[in-house]
């Protein structure tokens, strides 16, 4: 099974036909409401603080 939001990247013909082929069961949140996905919103602001953190150490131009 997998969740997703209702993104385009996630709900299209491409991936519910391979979701189909795999036997993957696909649930989406309801839409503007990211607290249905609250522990996963929270690992990507983490990710996205940790990349920041590594860019600026490493003196990188900062587009993020």
């Amino acid at each position: 099974r997998i969740r997703t939001d209702n993104g385009t990247e996630f709900v299209n013909q491409t991936l519910r036909n391979y979701y189909e082929e795999v036997g993957i069961s696909h649930e989406t949140s309801a839409a503007r409401s990211p607290h249905q996905n609250g522990v996963v919103e929270r690992c990507n602001h983490t990710l996205i603080e940790a990349a920041r953190t590594m860019l600026i150490y490493a003196q990188a131009l900062l587009f993020l």
